[in-house]
């Protein structure tokens, strides 16, 4: 194990969505219909979304494709109403589900990771978070993805579809793992507070798996180069 300032606070960004997923794998099957409770919309029109609609139909393993793969927040908050009722309960749920599993110095504040100041959490609780997601292979099924197509019904009964790309760029080959280090699949994020975030779950030759964590790196060429030295240095041992 290699570990650097795993115990300092910091914005989770969108790696915030593993919780967000975790609970909706303990409670809710993929097969699952939600239907959209309003038009989910955001203050910052920039904020990555599937622009659902009051109405729309759509199955829990298409809103989990948004949340993990494009890292739509509007799936996130979709997600958070079906699973807890409104989206505070949800936070509530997260806040809870952490002190379990003894990520005691995180606090959610929403199901996306949109930055709010009183939303945090540190590498070793992202860690631990991840670590119990990993229970659940629905989640690297879609995890493992460089890119996915759904449908989804809007209020008249119309097919919607939508073709979206990984945001884990190991994926989309836009930077390559060390030789012989194979990705299992996990999380991105990304805002200015938090800099650039990403957990993966990988594999080496012999089998052996990794859980790595890197936040706050000054932009994606800086994470995804020191996520490889560091994937290197710890597949030479």
């Amino acid at each position: 194990m290699v570990s650097q300032h795993v115990f300092d606070k910091a914005y989770p960004a969108s790696t915030t969505k593993t919780m967000t997923a975790l609970l909706t794998l303990e409670h809710l099957k993929l097969n699952d219909v939600v239907t959209i409770k309003h038009d989910i919309t955001f203050k910052d029109s920039a904020a990555v979304a599937l622009h659902l609609k009051k109405g729309d139909k759509i199955t829990v393993e298409s809103l989990l494709n948004g949340l993990i793969i494009m890292s739509a927040n509007d799936a996130a908050v979709a997600l958070a109403e079906a699973v807890g009722g409104s989206v505070k309960n949800f936070v509530s749920m997260m806040n809870e589900r952490a002190k379990e599993l003894g990520a005691t110095h995180t606090h959610f504040a929403n199901p996306n990771g949109l930055h709010l100041n009183n939303h945090y959490t540190t590498a070793y609780d992202l860690y631990l978070i991840f670590k119990e997601l990993t229970k659940h292979n629905e989640y690297f099924n879609i995890a493992g993805k460089a890119n996915s197509y759904i449908e989804y019904k809007d209020a008249k009964g119309k097919m919607k579809t939508y073709d979206m790309a990984a945001t884990n760029e190991y994926l989309t080959g836009d930077f390559n793992l060390p030789h012989q280090v194979f990705m299992i699949g996990g999380k991105t994020g990304t805002t200015t507070q938090a800099g650039s975030c990403l957990i993966i779950l990988t594999k080496n030759k012999n089998g052996e798996e990794f859980i790595s964590v890197m936040l706050k790196a000054q932009g994606k060429p800086a994470l995804y180069n020191s996520m490889t030295d560091m994937l290197t240095n710890e597949n030479k041992k």
